[in-house]
């Protein structure tokens, strides 16, 4: 128990301890920022292009006169009732 709370008292001194640097840590915020940043910019480039898939599928069964929004089996199906 007393090790416990002796690692957990020198966990929160150690932050304290550390002098920050602020160009370094701008400089991490700043990376960080650019990284998600491209990210983003990657995700939404390659949207549009699944919209388009999908959307390609949709206006191929609406030429077709489906009812259906999906690329579904539409052929007859099996005559359960005798």
């Amino acid at each position: 128990m007393l090790r416990t709370h002796l690692q957990a008292g020198i966990t929160l001194l150690a932050d304290h301890s550390v002098p920050q640097h602020f160009a370094v840590n701008n400089l991490q915020r700043l990376m960080r920022t650019l990284w998600h940043a491209l990210s983003a910019i990657i995700a939404a480039s390659h949207r549009p292009r699944i919209v388009t898939v999908f959307a390609a599928q949709i206006a191929a069964l609406q030429k077709q006169s489906q009812t259906t929004a999906w690329p579904v089996n539409a052929g007859e199906g099996d005559n359960l009732t005798d």
